[in-house]
């Protein structure tokens, strides 16, 4: 059961990375709804709009699809930017722990692993959540497969991403009326990107320490195997 569910994740990951891939470009539109703020979120009751960017935004993150900022923006655009950094940071958090979740049933136990003492890694996460190229499949199924608790990985998420969407959000509120994502590439949208880029290394250091770690157990495990 558990290989089959890691084949459907990956085929529906495939699919969906082919269809992003294909459909970039009405996907954007339709995110967006060409142009008009007041397009299709304007023309549902305002919670049904919310719930339904909502949905494929964790859905998004669930399958770990490329179209993760393209939502930040759409939040930001059709709900500013307190509402839309809420409600995205929620749905960020919500797709991240399902995929928590399936990362962790899904990865073999490994007794190696469990000798390796990850430690408080609550700051590191934050840290790591704010970055705007660490993928965030990649933090996950780090988090998964060293037992990290479900807990602090939930509120790291929340708390972490929310910078970084802050700024998507900020960016798109402006775009209302003339979606032009060019716009997007300011100075002082660029200056945030750096500083939560150069902020974010900081948090890869505990990471490289237990990954040292666990390749020094797997190796003290193999000369443990008599020959």
């Amino acid at each position: 059961m558990r290989r089959v569910a890691q084949l459907a994740y990956v085929a529906v990951l495939v699919i969906g990375f082919a269809v992003c891939k294909t459909f970039s470009v009405e996907i954007q539109a339709l995110l967006l709804a060409g142009g008009d703020p007041n397009g299709w979120a304007g023309a549902v009751p305002h919670v049904v709009g919310a719930a339904t960017l909502f949905t494929a935004s964790a859905l998004s993150v669930f399958f770990s699809l490329p179209p993760g900022p393209l939502f930040y923006i759409a939040f930001g655009y059709y709900y500013g930017p307190v509402e839309g950094t809420i409600i995205a940071a929620l749905a960020t958090t919500a797709g991240s722990v399902g995929a928590f979740c399936f990362f962790r049933s899904a990865i073999t136990p490994s007794d190696v692993r469990k000798r390796v003492d990850a430690g408080n890694v609550f700051v590191t996460l934050l840290l790591l959540r704010s970055s705007p190229w660490i993928p965030n499949p990649l933090i996950t199924a780090f988090c998964g497969a060293f037992a990290i608790g479900i807990v602090p990985f939930a509120l790291a998420t929340c708390i972490g991403t929310m910078p970084l969407i802050a700024v998507y959000t900020l960016a798109a509120s402006r775009l209302r009326g003339q979606p032009d994502l060019s716009a997007l590439w300011s100075p002082e949208i660029a200056t945030a990107f750096g500083l939560l880029s150069a902020v974010s290394l900081l948090g890869l250091l505990k990471p490289v320490r237990i990954l040292l770690d666990y390749l020094k157990a797997i190796q003290a495990a193999a000369a443990a195997v008599p020959p």
